[in-house]
């Protein structure tokens, strides 16, 4: 599970260095490059690669193939995991990644990430800031949800500084977090 956020915290480190060049402002959410999609393909597999661990420890029996299996298991155990928001305090921004399964099978981020996966010379626009900060923050929601349990007990405490669970489910303290989240309760003091 520590290399999950190993991965995490170098795709951090890229967006800090990313936001030098492009703010990840509202008027440059549409902005595309190469480095832009590089980023956001390696993030949604990471997605994908989540996504599978946590279901493998939600059910023994079914392993899905596709978001609409992860979104199956993943919803019928945990209500609050698309309502889970995250965000840049920097920027004064904040996202709630996966708040479509709520309507539908897979966030528009997801859909788009597909397209240029198998179309990229048709849909690399999609490879855009927008989607890239979405699919960093669904793929922090999905980090959280894996490990709540390391990080409720401060048995591990990542490293990040670019994207933050949003303010109602984290405060940092002098030597780690305390998480408070519907879905887990309120975490010990480090």
């Amino acid at each position: 599970m520590y290399s999950h956020w190993r991965f995490f915290e170098a795709l951090d480190e890229d967006l800090i260095r990313l936001s030098r060049y492009v703010e990840p402002a509202p008027e440059n959410m549409n902005c595309y490059s190469t480095e832009i999609g590089r980023l956001y393909l390696a993030t949604c597999a990471e997605v994908d690669v989540i996504m599978k661990m946590i279901c493998r420890g939600l059910t023994s029996y079914d392993h899905p193939r596709s978001i609409k299996g992860y979104r199956e298991i993943i919803l019928h155990r945990y209500k609050h995991f698309c309502d889970t928001k995250i965000e840049l305090p920097e920027y004064k921004i904040h996202f709630v990644p996966w708040i479509q399964w709520k309507t539908i099978e897979s966030p528009n981020w997801w859909q788009d990430y597909n397209k240029i996966k198998h179309e990229r010379d048709k849909y690399f626009a999609r490879a855009n800031m927008s989607n890239l900060l979405l699919s960093a923050s669904g793929l922090l929601v999905a980090l959280f949800y894996l490990s709540s349990r390391s990080l409720y007990t401060n048995e591990y405490t990542p490293r990040f500084r670019f994207l933050q669970f949003h303010s109602d489910y984290a405060a940092c303290m002098k030597f780690g977090y305390t998480y408070t989240h519907p879905e887990f309760g309120n975490s010990e003091k480090p």
